[in-house]
């Protein structure tokens, strides 16, 4: 790994101090799917767009824009439960930390120095 590499990697980790990697539900799933395929439709539009405009005429642009609406509804609410989801897990793990950290915790009595 170069210099910048690991810089990049350390202001990166800096940033996210905690991995949020939910295990990913059959619905997330489906809906990340959904996007990439998308977005592989709209590379292939914009690929082709001399053939589809010859072939389609003005319904190549309706599809272009067709895809492009469906991105923009489909990934904010891609996001959204993405962040939910991540959040509802780190709260998990957390709380499950601190029930450890406090079954570990030992009580001692206090001690007077006087």
């Amino acid at each position: 790994m170069s210099a910048w590499t690991a810089r990049l990697a350390r202001q990166i980790a800096a940033l996210v101090p905690a991995p949020l990697a939910a295990p990913e539900s059959r619905a997330l799933w489906r809906q990340r799917r959904a996007v990439l395929v998308a977005l592989l439709l709209l590379a292939g539009v914009s690929l082709a767009w001399q053939g589809l405009v010859i072939t389609l005429g003005i319904f190549a642009s309706a599809l272009f824009t067709g895809l492009l609406t469906y991105l923009g509804v489909l990934v904010p609410l891609w996001l959204y439960a993405k962040w939910r989801a991540d959040e509802a897990w780190l709260a998990e793990q957390l709380g499950r930390s601190e029930k450890i950290g406090r079954a570990e915790r030992i009580d001692r009595p206090e001690h007077d120095d006087a």
